[in-house]
């Protein structure tokens, strides 16, 4: 089976498929990992997007500038942008509100995975995959048929790691996410806190990070994502929509660092309190959270989290791949 990960992102955003990317979420989240673990798995996108790729998978990144791209949002047909269509059996994106356009294609099974909260699913789309259908909460046009499939890190063999008093936060930042309300709370009460992860739209991040207390890193590598993960204390997920749990909530919790997240999406019901993690409703719950950090034992964070492993990812999506393609 040979497929067709086609990126739809607009000039002013793109994914990093590499197997240990600085650039975070979006359609990576899967496509990375399958380019990197499958040799029939090819990913059509922005040069930029292959910068950091290893060379044993650069012939599976096939380059896809903003105007082809454009035109097949639009609704040109596939193979007059991608030449080599026919040697294809399945195309997917992430882009739920679009419908690919696969006239004269040899295949014409498509499908999306969704991956935010209340996506718009096309009213021609036939098939889609979601990470938590529940707490992601789609707006269906049509009648796809529906698949699941989860999203999760590599998990390596359980150990215990030293920990440091310290708050350590991966994401994107803006105000949904609420990273300076975690920074202003570890100002107040002088809790060691790292930031990473790209600021989005000027969100003023800045002003609460002092090098003292609060710190900044900027975009970092996986390998560094990995190293601060396993010295830290908690993980901050403080969204103000209702999200699934993220991926790097997920990675925090393979190295044994619980969560302190809101009272919103499937965080409730992903979070064991006082085992692998808290839920954040105010300022008194942020201390509580705190005052407890060494009580949570790192083998009950990182059990709760194994059903959740790239392997498993991999397995379940490539099984909905060919349920597709039957």
């Amino acid at each position: 089976m040979k497929i067709a990960y086609i990126d739809l992102n607009h000039p002013d955003h793109f994914e990093d498929y590499s197997y240990f990317p600085k650039n975070y979420g979006g359609g990576r989240i899967v496509a990375g990992p399958m380019m990197d673990k499958l040799d029939d798995f090819y990913v059509y996108s922005d040069e930029r997007s292959f910068q950091n790729l290893k060379d044993n998978k650069k012939s599976q990144a096939k380059i896809l500038d903003w105007p082809k791209r454009e035109a097949l949002r639009n609704g040109a047909c596939v193979k007059s942008i991608i030449p080599e269509a026919d040697e294809y059996d399945l195309f997917f994106s992430h882009f739920t509100n679009i419908n690919l356009n696969l006239t004269n294609c040899r295949s014409k099974k498509y499908g999306v995975w969704s991956i935010g909260w209340r996506e718009t699913i096309h009213q021609d789309v036939q098939n889609v995959v979601f990470f938590s259908q529940k707490f992601q909460e789609p707006i269906f046009l049509g009648r796809p048929n529906i698949f699941h499939a989860v999203i999760g890190p590599k998990i390596d063999p359980f150990q215990e790691y030293q920990k440091e008093d310290m708050i350590f936060q991966c994401t994107r930042h803006l105000e949904l996410f609420q990273s300076i309300q975690v920074a202003q709370l570890a100002l107040k009460y002088n809790i060691k806190t790292i930031f990473a992860g790209p600021i989005i739209n000027n969100y003023p991040l800045m002003n609460f990070i002092d090098n003292k207390t609060t710190f900044y890193l900027g975009s970092i590598s996986q390998e560094d994502k990995i190293k601060y993960n396993k010295i830290a204390k908690f993980h901050t997920q403080f969204q103000t929509y209702p999200t699934c749990a993220t991926l790097s909530a997920k990675e925090s919790l393979s190295y044994g660092t619980p969560i302190m997240a809101s009272l919103i999406g499937e965080w409730p019901s992903f979070i064991t309190e006082g085992s692998n993690g808290f839920i954040v409703r105010n300022e008194q719950d942020f201390i509580k959270a705190w005052e407890n950090r060494d009580n949570i034992k790192q083998l009950n964070c990182y059990n709760s989290i194994t059903k959740h492993s790239e392997d498993k990812m991999i397995e379940e999506f490539y099984s909905a791949f060919e349920q597709i393609v039957k």
